[in-house]
């Protein structure tokens, strides 16, 4: 079954991911992630994420997760600059 990619998707996955490196850099998980670790190490994730919800993973929809992903990377960058400057 082949679900359709939508922005609302490629969200929710980037989002699935910037929790999972959350966990890492909180002592939750493993350390594997941390806000350094280049897009191309989550690239893998995001395939699985979307062949799980029936949704064939392209090279553009991945780069269109890795946008989403890296702007939650810079917002959580940003503020913890602000408590921590």
């Amino acid at each position: 079954m082949n679900n359709k990619f939508t922005k609302k998707i490629a969200r929710e996955i980037a989002e699935m991911q910037f929790s999972r490196t959350l966990d890492c850099l909180l002592g939750r998980q493993d350390p594997d992630y941390n806000f350094d670790s280049p897009i191309s190490k989550f690239e893998q994730n995001f395939t699985e994420d979307l062949e799980e919800k029936g949704i064939v993973a392209t090279p553009k929809r991945i780069e269109i997760i890795n946008a989403y992903y890296q702007k939650l990377v810079d917002k959580g960058i940003k503020a913890i600059e602000r408590l921590y400057p």
